[in-house]
């Protein structure tokens, strides 16, 4: 179940994916797949989710000069803002300041 989870979370990074598709795509309660990535993962879903575009996104920002914006468009975040909270939560640094570093 975690597998299918991933793969589908992986291959939808892009698309404006959230945990009631993924449950409802893969016919998973959405309680249980919640326990699971828990027990697993030690986050939720969603969380893995952010990770997943949050680690493609610095990989961009490291290999490309794409414009943020699109940066944020690649990595399925509905706004460059968007991007930058989840982007700063996660690593600490706002993504601008994580390309000049890199």
């Amino acid at each position: 179940m975690l597998r299918r989870a991933m793969s589908y979370l992986s291959d939808r990074l892009q698309d404006p994916v959230n945990v009631t598709t993924l449950c409802s795509d893969l016919r998973i309660a959405r309680r249980t797949l919640e326990r699971k990535f828990k027990e697993h993962y030690r986050c939720t879903p969603w969380e893995m989710l952010c990770q997943l575009r949050v680690n493609l996104a610095k990989r961009l920002l490291a290999e490309t000069n794409h414009p943020i914006s699109l940066v944020a468009e690649l990595c399925g975040f509905n706004e460059p803002e968007q991007m930058t909270v989840v982007f700063k939560r996660l690593t600490g640094v706002p993504p601008s300041t994580f390309r000049r570093a890199n």
